[in-house]
Parts: C-alpha cells; structure tokens; sequence
C-alpha cells in the first residue's frame, strides 16, 4: 500500500516549475522533466538511460577517469618517445614538433569532452538527489496518507450529503492541522455556495476558490509576512469526480505556520476522495428522491395529490384488522360531486382540473387530524374517519364537508357553484373493506337523487341497487340486441294550420313481458355508465332514415327531424365525421336535420364549441337551443353563435295562467327572437289555454301532448296530418 502511494504521488509531482519553501532560503532551481533526464543521461554516456540511478551515474564517471588516465599516459608515452635520445624513425614530414602540437590539441579536445561529460553527470546527481529527498519526504508522510484513506472510506461510508460534507471538513482539517476548512459547492458556472465550514477562514479563500474553480487545479496563497504572528497560508484544490466539478476545499493554516507544495499535493488526493464521496451521496440522495417521488406517484392522486384508491383500501384494511377483536365502529364518508359534468363540459377540461384541485384542498381542510381523505376516482372523493363511533357524529363531519365544497370558488376568471351528496356508512364487526366501501357509495346514489343531500346507509338501500344494477345489465343488452324503439312526438305550427313543423326524435324503452321503463330512468343510467354516447349514435342512425322517409309539408318543404345530442358529447372525438357519415348514409339535404343542444352546453361560449357548432351548420344542419330560459340564458349566446331555433323551456309554459310574469316573459322571448330572425318552439304545451295564450303571444311553433302524443316512426310515416283540437 505505501509503494502504491508513493508512486501515485511521485507520477503527480510537477517535475518542471517547482520551487523550494522560501522558509528555508534555497534559491528557486527547476528539475528537469523525465524526457530531459533521459537526454541528458544519453549525452553523459549512460548505457540505460531508462533506468536512471546514482550507482549509473558514479558508475560513468569512474569509466571517464579511467579513459582520461588511459589517454596521460599514452600522450605521456607519446612525448618520452618524441623528446627522447634517439630519434625514432618517422616520417620526414611529421616533426617533434607537430607532435607535441597533436597531444597538446588532443588533450584539449579530451579535456573538453570529459568536462562536458561531468556536467552532465553533476547535473544528473543533483536532479537524482533531489529525487530521493522528495520521495524521503514523502514517505515520511506515510501517517498522513493512512489518514486520508481512512477518511475516504469514512466520507463514503455516509450516504446523506449533508453528514459527507461535515466529514470532508474534519477529516480535512485533521490531515493537515489546519485552522479552518470550508467546503464551496458550485450552483452555477460562476457561482459557489458554502456548504459546510469549521474554524476561521481567510478572507482570500473566495478569490483563490474562484481561481481554482476557472483553472480545475489546485493553488496555494502563501502569506509572504512570516513576521507577523497572525499571518496564514491558504489552499484551495477543486473536487473533480469523472470529469465532474463539484466544488472546492479551502484550507486556512494556524496562526504563524505554513502550507507546503506537498501539504497541496495531498490535499490534491483528499479533493479526489472527497470528490468520489459527494458524488456518491448525490447519487444516493437522486435515487432515494425517485424512489420516493414513484412510491408518492404510486400511492396518491397527480391531480389533487391526495392518497389514491389503493393506499386508501390499504389502511382501510389495516383499520378493520386492528378493530376485529374491539369491534369498535368507525365511519366511511363518500362523497361525490353535484353538477362537476357541466362545468366540466361547459368550461373545459382544465376548469374541472381546477375545480377538483380546490375540492381536494377543501376536503383535506374540513377533515380532522386523524382523518384520511382519499380522491376514489373521477369527482368522487372518500373519507376514512376512525374516531367516529356514531352517525350523528359522522352526519356533522359530512355537513361541515359538504359546506365547504359549496362555497363559491373562481375558476376561469368565473364563480361556479359546485356542491356535493355524501353517503356515510358505519362499520360494523363481519364488513369488510369493498364491502363498507361499497355500503357509503350506495348511499351517496341515494343522496344524489336528492342533490346536496346527507345520507347514511341503511340495508334496505342495498336492494335498490342491485335494481340499478339489473337496469344497467338489460339497458346494455336491449342496447346491443335493438330492442329500444324510437318514438316521435311532433312539432306543430301554431298559426292555426297544425301542419307539421318538424318532429323530435325520442327512444323509448319496453323490456319483453315489462312495463315501460320511464325515459328519465334509463337515460340517467345510460349516462352513468357511459351507454348514452351509443344510444346517441343509435338514435341519429334512426332520426336520419326516418328523415328521408318522411312526405314533404303542405308547404312543399321537407319535415326536419330533431335529434338531443348530450353537452359531454360536443367535445367527443370524430362527432363532425359521425354527422357527416349520416348524413350521407342517408342522402340528407340541408335542413333536414336539427340538433338539438342545452344552454348547459355552451356555458361558457367557448372557442371549441363555437368551432363545432360552425362545423356542424357547414353540414347543413339547423340548430336548436334547447331548455331555453332555465340556464344561462344569455343574448351573447344567441348573437354569437350560429343558432336557428329556440325552445322555450316547458316550466315557463307550465306557469301560464298563473302569474303574468311567465305571459311577459315569453312574449319577450318571441319578439327577441323574432329581431334575431329566429324561430321559437314552445315545449310541454299540456292545455287549450296554454295553445291558445301562445298563440295570442306570437309564438311561432309548440310541442306538447295536448297538439301531438309521441308516435311510433310507422305511424309517422302512414298518418304525417295531426288534428290539434
């Protein structure tokens, strides 16, 4: 392990560019780079440069003296034997002299050579030297290293950030005796934030983090003062994981002591430890935020972010198995929106998006402490209250709910009136979860026959809606097996010819062996469970063949057909292709077909609606306000979008004769209409009086049992007259 951490120190020692501590008084000197040493290792002669050692060295230089000595002597040969007594025999052009003028040349050359040589060999020994102190020094801070392995496995044995980032800061100021230590993490390309900080900082630690943040290495601020006693020295290393800059570490030295290059290079090696450890813990806190996030996604409702369906049956059934052996009751509240669809329908997805935000606050805002409120689904919430034991109690929680849903709430810049029916049930020993779920929710329907109503239940409830349920089962049956029948009730003139205006297509519904079943009844439950979107479609197919079929008027203009199509259905997908698709099935020309819609659906006057409204009259189809006078009766309504026929909502013709104010009223409405270029349809006209008042009023058309019963489409078609008595 201490061979491992001096090599991995000594490959990050800076060979070029560093200087001795300047407490010491050494003058700066560079140390060559390894490739300089390799160089100069080959000019001085050395066989194996690669392996560069002292013994090389000394080794080299012992091999030049003995060559120097070799070469004395044969020049001191070379001279005894040209000075002495006998002349040897040469050549007559080589004289003593030239000789002696060649050695003195060659010991030149020589001397030069070997003093080259030397100082490249004193140049490597002082380079190697200075090698094997740096390396002595680092061994001796083998203490040092010992620690800051311990303090890695410290720092990334915590998991939570903040407990790293305190780690980091004392095992720091552990390792090299510092004053204090601060932990800088970057929020931005520019921006630190502190994080973590013990002891006292310097105040130069800011500019020298920024320093090191710009060039990701390490730097040392030496306070050059050394007189002073409160002079301090401070480092700042960047924490760098896998390419990742996640902060920086200032180290603040004690009062009157110093940091060196080494110190910096070890706090280099903590940085990359600390480093590893906040990227360890971030990591943790990432997957412990989405293990967390999925876990609240999977158990609560993204809308209102109440708990959802199944963490509210979980502690349902966790409640009843800890009540099993007291038997001690408790209370289950369901409640369940009044009149959510037409704001839902009339201002758009994202109102009703809105209003069941604030709904699920209300709620969370009415119930007690150790209550549990739930979204079940749809506009449909659900209460869990544990400390309830009675209905008198449970009725008081359900009112004091009930008028908070009431309160008017803004939504899309307008005041909508919501409202709720709340059915309670109480636990008994021998229910279970569906079973008490199901009990409350069977009450909520009874409450919802009478909107806003409380209501708890009762087991005679139960039989009520296993008949809801067995009236759902036949609808659906009649529906797929044709067995609903289409009825006509006629729209009369009632300008005294009684020639037909149009009629209105109506379905009608008598099970084999059964009484009929009420239109009312059925087309509730056709809606509840979404058959009345394929009751709809059934009914147009009916409404355009029975269309084409019909004898033209006295007139000689063709007898529309009227069709209700339901507000929830103008925003259904492909309603333009479905109209057209009928009305080229079936040959239809423009004006045979009136659609009938409520002012509920066009609350609100959207821009998607006019749209569809628009598409449809480009069919060729009338349209009709229906119910006219009871909603939001609005001019703007009648000004804006593209309507040819009012009907006159059958309460006010009801009130005739009663008062005068339904007498002004509707004359008001014909003669609005009558600016507007509009036709006026009276509906439910039940009397004489009432036929005759109207006419009396200018109203144009009427529809009621008193002018036209409901007929079968093969009556229609054999008998077109209709006698108004």
């Amino acid at each position: 392990m201490i061979a491992t951490l001096v090599k991995s120190l000594l490959d990050k020692v800076p060979w070029h560019g560093m200087t001795t501590s300047p407490e010491n008084g050494e003058e700066s000197s560079s140390l060559a780079t390894k490739e300089e040493l390799r160089k100069a290792a080959q000019w001085a002669g050395i066989s194996d440069p690669e392996h560069l050692t002292l013994e090389a060295v000394e080794q080299r230089r012992f091999q030049l003296w003995i060559i120097a000595i070799i070469i004395l002597i044969s020049i001191g040969i070379a001279f005894a034997i040209a000075l002495g007594p006998q002349e040897p025999s040469l050549p007559e052009w080589i004289t003593p002299t030239m000789i002696q003028v060649s050695s003195l040349v060659l010991v030149i050359l020589f001397g030069g050579y070997a003093l080259e040589k030397e100082l490249y060999l004193r140049r490597l020994t002082s380079l190697l030297l200075k090698q094997r102190v740096l390396a002595k020094s680092l061994l001796d801070c083998v203490e040092e290293f010992n620690i800051l392995l311990e303090a890695g496995k410290s720092m990334n044995l915590e998991l939570k950030l903040d407990d790293v980032l305190k780690k980091i800061t004392h095992c720091a100021r552990d390792l090299l005796g510092a004053r204090g230590t601060k932990i800088l993490l970057a929020m931005g390309e520019h921006e630190f934030r502190t994080v973590a900080e013990i002891g006292q900082s310097s105040d130069s630690d800011q500019f020298l983090a920024e320093l090191v943040m710009v060039k990701r290495e390490g730097a040392l601020s030496k306070n050059p003062d050394r007189d002073q006693r409160a002079s301090r020295d401070v480092m700042c290393v960047p924490m760098i994981h896998r390419d990742e800059f996640f902060g920086v570490i200032t180290l603040t030295s004690r009062d009157g002591e110093s940091f060196t290059d080494n110190d910096l290079r070890a706090l280099s090696l903590f940085g990359e430890q600390a480093a590893s450890a906040v990227a360890n813990a971030k990591l943790y806190e990432e997957q412990r935020l989405y293990a967390f996030r999925s876990s609240f996604q999977a158990s609560h409702d993204g809308l209102t972010r109440l708990p959802n369906r199944n963490l509210f049956l979980n502690n349902l059934r966790k409640l009843i198995h800890t009540r099993k052996d007291s038997g001690e009751p408790f209370a289950v509240l369901f409640v369940d929106m009044d009149r959510f669809k037409r704001i839902n329908d009339g201002l758009g997805h994202a109102a009703g998006d809105a209003v069941l935000m604030e709904c699920g606050l209300r709620i969370r805002h009415s119930v007690r402490d150790n209550d549990f409120a739930a979204r079940f689904g749809g506009d449909e919430f659900i209460i869990l209250a544990p400390q309830i034991r009675n209905r008198e109690n449970a009725i008081e929680l359900a009112k004091r709910i009930a008028e908070s849903i009431g309160a008017t709430m803004q939504v899309s810049s307008r005041e909508v009136s919501l409202g709720c029916s709340i059915g309670v049930a109480i636990w008994e020993e021998g229910i279970d979860a569906e079973m008490i779920i199901g009990n409350a929710d069977v009450a909520a329907q009874e409450a919802k026959k009478n909107i806003g109503k409380v209501v708890v239940y009762n087991r005679s409830m139960r039989s009520r809606a296993l008949e809801e349920i067995k009236l759902e089962q036949s609808l659906k049956r009649a529906l797929d097996e044709n067995l609903l029948a289409t009825y006509y009730q006629p729209i009369i003139h009632l300008d005294g010819s009684s020639d037909m205006a149009g009629v209105e297509a109506l379905v009608r519904w008598c099970p084999p062996g059964e009484d009929p079943v009420p239109a009312r009844a059925f087309i509730a439950t056709a809606q509840r469970t979404g058959l009345l979107s394929e009751m709809d479609k059934w009914l147009l197919d009916k409404a355009c063949s029975i269309a084409k079929q019909l004898p033209p008027a006295a007139n000689g203009k063709s007898i529309p057909v009227h069709v209700n199509i339901h507000p929830s259905h103008l925003r259904a997908p492909h309603l333009i292709e479905r109209f057209a698709r009928a009305i080229e099935k079936h040959h239809l020309t423009p004006g045979q077909l009136v659609i009938e819609i409520t002012e509920y659906a066009v609350v609100g006057d959207s821009s998607y609606v006019r749209r569809t409204l628009n598409a449809l009259k480009r069919l060729g189809v009338q349209l009709a306000l229906d119910d006219f006078g009871v909603g939001f009766s609005s001019l703007s309504y009648l000004t804006r979008l593209p309507i040819d026929i009012i009907k006159i909502d059958q309460s006010f013709i009801a009130g005739l004769g009663d008062s005068t104010q339904e007498s002004l009223l509707i004359e008001t409405i014909v003669k609005m209409a009558d600016l507007l270029q509009l036709d006026v349809i009276a509906e439910g006209i039940e009397t004489d009086y009432q036929l005759t008042t109207l006419r009396n009023l200018g109203c144009n058309c009427g529809q009621g049992n008193y002018l036209a019963q409901p007929m079968p489409d093969s009556q229609l078609i054999s008998s077109p007259a209709v006698s108004v008595g």
